[in-house]
């Protein structure tokens, strides 16, 4: 008898834990906390830049133009190198006008 007095709470346990239980209504949001500290500096970014190149008539442009080339100077030489462009856009001259 002492026994099942003893296990009796430890029978009773997974019934209790086992029983569906509903949560209750979302209660209102709370104050803000304080600001925290502010952060560690973070590196120094790259600088972008541009290089303009002019092309001869022919190929890309049947007058010519110029190449406009951009990228990140990633060895920080402050110029664009071939190895850092990252893109290319070509804008071409027009047809020639008539003399006037």
């Amino acid at each position: 008898m002492m026994l099942i007095r003893a296990l009796a709470p430890l029978l009773l346990l997974p019934l209790l834990v086992a029983c569906p239980q509903q949560a209750g209504p979302q209660g209102p949001q709370g104050p803000a906390g304080p600001q925290g500290p502010a952060g560690m500096d973070g590196a120094d970014g790259r600088n972008a830049l541009v290089r303009v190149e002019s092309l001869g008539p022919g190929g890309e442009c049947p007058t010519g133009g110029k190449a406009v080339l951009t990228g990140t100077d990633d060895d920080g030489d402050g110029m664009l190198s071939d190895a850092e462009v990252s893109d290319r856009a070509v804008v071409c001259n027009g047809a020639q006008g008539p003399w006037g």
